[in-house]
């Protein structure tokens, strides 16, 4: 019988031991140094506890023995009284064995049942009547069911007597029926009647009683004579199983993090808490949970084990068995009992050790200072391949973190690895790529060539494959799957960033294609011979023409290293390894260190039994112990540089935030990203980071250091990053950026695109009844419109900031009737009447005058003037689209032709106002918190033929609020601010305007 659905438990990982000694340089020439080269880093194996040892089933306790194990791995029966165990064979199709609480096992098999004495051997079969199904079994009893459509007609118990079998048919007639809890000598069942729910006792002989426990899932346990409930509230009740009219006990222990009720042994109840804090789903049969023991009579907790699984049994003298760890860091794992002890305590003691196994490994990879291995994991039913991974320090003396149990992998699978993540190979020819976070991203079939050929080369962004059909290289982008290129003619390939080298026409000579582009880089001669490989890593690049040699050319210097014969290699930063008769070596092709021995891989194939780091960094090989050595290299590496860049030309952070991409060649220790604005050259943001190995990447959300959105437009973008190792100059990148979705620029409403551009436009009412965006352009003038038609006679509009959070300018409009309307039409899109709108507020209809002028409030929202009579009034905007009651700033404002709001002229966060008399005197007005500051003129003799002028925001993007008038022959006319609170001289950026009802 089962109690709760079982997953397979993860492997616990052993400490990684670090043994590290300081680098020692090495002379010109040295060749096969030392057995163990300075500085080298030895993780050894993994010894793993047989995970199976403590997967306890939960009815499977018996009188001589324990049944453990999954189904994926095998069972195993083991012997109290030495600790052995044997496998439980399981006839074809059975695939687990069912514990019944005592030495009988069963193994249902179709439509018979097959009973096992696990002690004996004895066995006996019961075959099932047609009208039944096998359901569960405790002691020497087989329980079937008896349906009737979607009813429960009957349970029968089978037993056996004198070689026949005996049915005790018991009659149920229910819409439900389900075993809560069993042991060797019946079943709790909860069954469902309708809507009424019981808990009966089903018993031989007996058959059913009726009990007072209640339907308590995952959270009622049985076993020494004893059934314990424990409630959602903490309640905890304690029955005698002979009388469970009425509990013994009544306790309460608090839930908390998915505890699991394991029992009661004696006068304890043994509770398991998570050890973990993370919401996680948490094995049972995990090494995580905390053993607590609370006495029956109420009182504190105990803690009994530091480290336990939450699969307990219990042996029908009241013993409960459960796996255990010795120590709280999951080390000594094994089976342990527990007993009631003298003065109400309890006895623990060890029935069965979880021997410890050694993990091989069969598959390396080395990028950026991450050492990944593929590693064979025994397990009782055959073994289990899983994908780990450490940490190496990028600076300094090598030093490993903590080892990582990633995923499951295919068996003998091929590792490669980049800062996507992943990239694995199996027999097949399936190459999957795997994300940092053990997602699967994409499969792609490939060709699976030669074990001893790097048939699969990572750089990057990008992976290079044999194709599956054609035998020709192509080129795949990691993130997306997405297939960039492909080779014409089948030919060794090397992939270093977004560079594919291929071989090209001509002894020796090799062309490169960049391969997101297609763009060809030309062709160059690297060697006299015929090339079976090539590998390529910044302006080196290896070839091997098999018995006529190998070597390393450089692009720059246009010279060449012969290396010496060799079996297999991989070209590292600075050197290559090879290895020849099994020994590893390495020698540096740059002339400064020579040749030197490595050690002794326990497989010669690279890929399987060592590797390289590309990144800067050493070599790896797993010698015959499975021990990993790191070696250092030994040979300066090169500068830091961006091997490849993902860098978006614009960002709508309304989506997601702008996040660039840099793709290093080595590990940097620390980065620094800088945004200005590419008009005032302010600094609006800068990102840091730390240690950053592969892909640098950054995020901006479009906010500056205040935590406020910036404004939409231009940003120049500057990278600085410091390689870990200290060795070379910094890195360095610009560039510039658009970002959208942020502060709306003023008076931006519109442009070519979908989006709104960053240049304010000019809103005009049409002959026609269409209040429409005029486009602004980087010239400083207008090109092209956004139609909104369909407004009736007579509406005042009035171009406002956002007025309802969603990052898009609003407009006010006064309808004809006086009611004035905050209209949303969103980014980009028209102004027409059936665009969203809120009623922002009426008895606007006595207002010959409205205008924006920006903030005036200091709120930080853009608010309303009005003139009504000759007084002006301020109407501060609500966040709810309205605005508020008008409050009086000035009286005597009738002589003023034009006042018009025109934004912040003097930098101080406020808007401005300027009016212009009738007789062409026109002043500045400079805010103050609800109000304004006394006059400034700024015009003596101005705009007499102007009919309408509006502060245009700034449409010549140089920071500066700007002016347009319309003059009575429909002319638009420019005037720049200049930055001291006027305007510059009219330039004409418009004609045709003067059918214009309105120019707001």
């Amino acid at each position: 019988m089962r109690r709760h659905a079982l997953v397979r438990s993860a492997v616990a990982a052993a400490t990684v031991v670090g043994i590290t000694a300081g680098l020692a340089p090495l002379t010109s020439g040295q060749a096969f140094a030392a057995e163990v080269p300075p500085g080298t880093l030895t993780i050894p194996s993994e010894q793993t506890p047989d995970p199976n040892t403590t997967v306890l089933q939960s009815s499977g306790a018996g009188e001589s023995g324990f049944l453990a194990g999954w189904a994926d791995s095998g069972f195993r029966w083991t012997s109290y009284a030495d600790g052995t165990s044997r496998p439980v064979v399981l006839p074809e199709g059975v695939k687990a064995p069912w514990g019944t609480y005592t030495d009988w096992i069963v193994l249902p098999e179709g439509r018979k049942v097959v009973q096992r004495h696990m002690k004996t051997g004895e066995e006996r079969t019961f075959a099932l009547p047609v009208e039944q199904d096998f359901y569960t079994a405790f002691g020497d009893v087989v329980v079937t069911e008896e349906r009737s459509g979607a009813e429960v007609a009957a349970i029968h118990l089978l037993t056996w007597k004198d070689g026949q079998v005996q049915d005790q048919r018991i009659r149920m007639e229910a819409d439900f029926v389900s075993v809560l809890a069993g042991d060797k000598d019946g079943l709790l069942l909860t069954v469902r009647y309708g809507d009424l729910t019981l808990v009966e006792h089903l018993t031989p002989g007996n058959a059913r009683r009726g009990t007072q426990l209640d339907d308590v899932a995952y959270r009622t346990e049985m076993g020494g004579g004893r059934v314990t409930q424990w409630y959602e509230d903490g309640r905890v009740k304690v029955w005698n199983v002979t009388d469970l009219q009425k509990p013994l006990h009544e306790l309460t222990i608090p839930q908390t993090n998915r505890a699991q009720l394991l029992g009661t042994v004696g006068d304890q109840v043994l509770v398991a808490r998570r050890i973990s804090t993370g919401d996680e789903v948490v094995q049972y049969s995990a090494l995580a949970w905390r053993v607590v023991a609370v006495p029956v009579g109420g009182g504190a907790e105990k803690v009994l084990f530091e480290r336990a699984t939450a699969m307990p049994t219990f042996k029908a003298d009241g013993t409960l068995l459960i796996g255990r760890a010795d120590t709280g860091e999951g080390t000594g794992q094994g089976v342990y009992a527990v007993r009631p002890g003298t003065g109400g305590g309890l006895d623990v003691t060890k029935v069965a050790d979880a021997p410890l196994i050694r993990t091989a490994v069969t598959g390396l990879a080395l990028d950026h200072g991450r050492l990944s291995t593929v590693e064979r994991v025994p397990t009782d039913g055959g073994t289990a391949n899983r994908l780990r991974s450490v940490d190496l320090t990028a600076a300094g003396p090598l030093k490993a973190g903590k080892r990582t149990d990633r995923f499951a992998v295919a068996p003998d699978a091929e590792v490669r690895s980049s800062s996507e993540g992943w990239f694995l190979r199996d027999k097949q020819g399936q190459l999957t790529h795997f994300a940092n976070d053990g997602t699967s991203r994409w499969t792609k079939p490939v060709y699976f060539r030669d074990a001893a050929k790097d048939d699969v080369r990572v750089s990057g962004r990008h992976v290079a494959a044999w194709h599956r059909y054609d035998l020709t290289p192509e080129v795949f982008d990691a993130p997306t799957g997405e297939e960039l290129f492909s080779q014409g003619t089948e030919t060794p390939f090397a992939l270093d960033g977004s560079t594919l080298w291929t071989k090209a026409d001509g002894l020796g000579s090799v062309s490169s294609r960049d391969v997101r582009t297609g763009k060809s880089g030309g062709t160059v001669k690297i060697a006299d011979c015929g090339l079976n490989d090539i590998q390529a890593l910044g302006t080196a690049l290896y070839w091997d023409c098999g018995a006529e040699g190998s070597g390393v050319y450089d692009t720059v210097t246009k010279k060449s290293v012969t290396l010496p014969k060799h079996e297999g290699a991989l070209l590292g930063d600075g050197y290559v390894a090879w290895q020849k008769d099994g020994v590893l070596s390495t020698t540096d092709v740059r002339g400064t260190t020579g040749t030197r021995k490595i050690g002794t891989p326990r497989v010669a194939a690279k890929g399987q039994g060592w590797t390289v780091d590309r990144s800067g960094g050493a070599v790896a090989y797993a010698d015959a112990e499975d021990a990993v050595h790191v070696v250092p290299s030994g040979v300066p590496a090169s500068p830091l540089t961006s091997a490849d860049a993902e860098v978006p030309a614009t960002a709508n952070v309304k989506t997601g935030a702008w996040a660039p991409r840099w793709w290093l060649s080595k590990p940097a220790a620390s980065w620094q990203l800088t945004l200005k604005h590419a008009v005032t050259g302010k600094t609006v943001r800068t990102l840091t980071g730390g240690e950053t190995r592969g892909a640098l990447g950054a995020s901006w959300d479009g906010k500056d250091a205040a935590g406020r959105f910036a404004a939409d437009g231009a940003y120049t973008w500057a990278l600085t990053a410091r390689p870990a190792d200290g060795q070379g100059a910094e890195l360095t990148a610009s560039g510039r950026m658009q970002l959208h979705g942020a502060a709306p620029v003023a008076r931006d409403y519109a442009g070519t695109g979908s989006l709104p551009d960053a240049v304010p436009d000019l809103l005009a009412l049409s002959g026609t009844g269409s209040l429409d965006f005029w486009h602004g352009t980087a010239a400083g003038g207008v090109s092209g419109k956004t139609v909104g038609a369909g407004w009736p006679a007579g509406v005042t509009a009035v171009p406002v900031g956002d007025m309802n959070g969603d990052r898009c300018n609003d407009v006010l409009v006064r309808m004809p009737g006086g009611e004035l309307r905050t209209y949303k039409p969103g980014c980009g899109k028209a102004l027409t009447p059936t665009a969203p709108y809120t009623k922002a507020g009426t008895g606007f209809a006595g207002f010959d005058v409205l205008t924006a002028p920006g903030d005036l409030s200091g709120d930080g929202m853009a608010d309303l003037v009005g003139r009504k009579n000759g007084d002006l009034y301020l109407f501060t905007a609500r966040t709810n689209g309205t605005v508020a009651s008008g409050v009086e700033i000035g009286t005597g404002w009738g002589g003023f032709s034009h006042i018009v709001g025109v934004g912040d002229l003097n930098g101080d966060g406020l808007g401005d106002l300027i009016g212009r008399k009738t007789t062409g005197v026109t002043y500045r007005y400079d805010g103050r918190k609800n109000g304004v500051k006394t006059a400034v003129k700024i015009f003596s003799r101005w705009g007499g033929s102007y009919n309408a002028i509006v502060g245009a925001g700034d449409l010549t993007a140089d920071g500066k609020p700007d002016l347009v008038a319309r003059d009575t022959s429909g002319r638009l006319h420019r005037m720049s601010g200049d930055g001291k609170g006027s305007f510059g001289a009219a330039v004409q950026i418009g004609s045709g305007f003067g059918s214009m009802k309105g120019v707001f």
